[in-house]
C-alpha cells in the first residue's frame, strides 16, 4: 500500500511539473509574440513622433529604474517637452545629438530608424533561477546595416494582464 501512494505521489509532481513547464512554455510563446508586435508598434510610433503610443506603455505609478521610479507625471511631460532628455532621445535627431549624445546612448531612436533598413526584433526574458520570467522581457532593434555598435535596448515588465516599460527608455543606474 506505501509503495504504490509513494509512486502515485511521484507520478502526479512528474505530470504537474510536466504541465507547469509546458505551461510556462506557452506563456513565454505568447508573451515573446506580443513583445515583438510592441516592438513594431513603437518603432512605428518613434518614427510619426507619436508620443500617446510610447504613454500607453508607461505604468500609472511610473517606470521603475532599478532604484528609484520615474513618475508617469514626468514622463508625460518629458514626452511634450521638445527640450527634455527622452522627447530627444525617441523623436529629435539633431537635439540629442547637439545635447544628450554619449555613449550609452549614441543617437537618438528615430535617428537609428531612420537610418538602418534591416532591423530586426529580437526578443529575450530576464532569467530568474537559471530560466527566463515571462513577466520580464526585453526588445532589442538589430541591424547588420547599422554603421554603429548601438543596439537599442527597451525593457518591459508583465502587470495585470498588460507590459509596461521598466528600466527604460531612460538611462537606468547610470
Amino acid at each position: 500500500m506505501k509503495k504504490s501512494f509513494f509512486t502515485f505521489l511521484i507520478v502526479i509532481f512528474f505530470l504537474s511539473n510536466t504541465a507547469l513547464s509546458a505551461n510556462n512554455d506557452s506563456v513565454l510563446l505568447t508573451r515573446k509574440r506580443d513583445l515583438g508586435a510592441i516592438g513594431r508598434e513603437l518603432k512605428e510610433a518613434i518614427l510619426k513622433q507619436d508620443a500617446a503610443v510610447i504613454l500607453k506603455y508607461v505604468s500609472r505609478d511610473g517606470i521603475l529604474c532599478i532604484d528609484r521610479v520615474v513618475q508617469y507625471g514626468k514622463v508625460l511631460k518629458d514626452l511634450k517637452d521638445k527640450s527634455s532628455w527622452l522627447y530627444s532621445y525617441l523623436f529629435a535627431p539633431k537635439e540629442f545629438g547637439e545635447k544628450y549624445k554619449n555613449p550609452l546612448r549614441p543617437m537618438a531612436l528615430k535617428q537609428y530608424f531612420n537610418n538602418t533598413s534591416d532591423i530586426q526584433i529580437e526578443v529575450s526574458f530576464i532569467e530568474h533561477k537559471g530560466k527566463p520570467n515571462p513577466d520580464w522581457g526585453c526588445i532589442r532593434y538589430k541591424s547588420g546595416s547599422a554603421q554603429t555598435n548601438f543596439v537599442p535596448e527597451l525593457c518591459f515588465n508583465f502587470m495585470n494582464g498588460k507590459w509596461f516599460f521598466s528600466n527604460s527608455p531612460y538611462i537606468c543606474g547610470g
